[in-house]
């Protein structure tokens, strides 16, 4: 069953505290660069559990999508996509006009909502004052290793993908594409 919107709500300063730690539990995503006081959030509940989130980090007319997470037994039911959709609408009613993200092992999921690969270059000069990208220039051996992704979204949303395609007519797969 998908989610109505009534049950995404806003996430509080102490809900994104705890989403941190909870983040630091999973293990297998970032959360040492999660700033609550500066990073928003969106939870999606059942009944009183969280059972997924997704996060939103401004950086003028761009947004970083971050820490999508859904509960495993919770999965294939939409619940993921809505809370995308909730944070990119959010994003352009704060003035973005493109939200990335950086994942290495969720491109098909993005690809599906529209996403398209670009540059990680490409992200960072766009969103070089969020936390997770200072975060990375910190560490470029561990950005070396991301892919990242685009969506252009607000009332003039052109149809995806919104990147020129390669000259040899050719596009290649999420991941095996050149990085900068």
């Amino acid at each position: 069953m998908v989610p109505d919107q009534q049950w995404i709500v806003e996430a509080n300063q102490a809900e994104r505290s705890e989403i941190r730690d909870e983040l630091r539990q999973i293990g297998r995503m970032m959360w040492e660069d999660l700033d609550p006081l500066n990073s928003r959030f969106w939870v999606c509940r059942d009944g009183v559990r969280r059972i997924a989130w997704v996060g939103l980090e401004m950086d003028g007319a761009k947004a970083l999508l971050r820490s999508l997470y859904t509960a495993p037994q919770h999965r294939k039911l939409g619940i993921g996509r809505r809370l995308v959709q909730t944070a990119e609408d959010q994003a352009a009613a704060l003035g973005a006009n493109e939200v990335y993200l950086f994942s290495t092992g969720a491109g098909g999921f993005f690809q599906s909502l529209g996403y398209v690969e670009v540059p990680v270059s490409e992200a960072v000069a766009a969103l070089r004052h969020t936390p997770q990208v200072l975060w990375y220039l910190a560490r470029p051996d561990l950005l070396s290793a991301e892919v990242t992704f685009c969506k252009v979204v607000g009332p003039n949303r052109p149809l995806q993908p919104t990147r020129a395609a390669p000259s040899n007519g050719q596009w290649e797969p999420a991941g095996s594409g050149p990085r900068g």
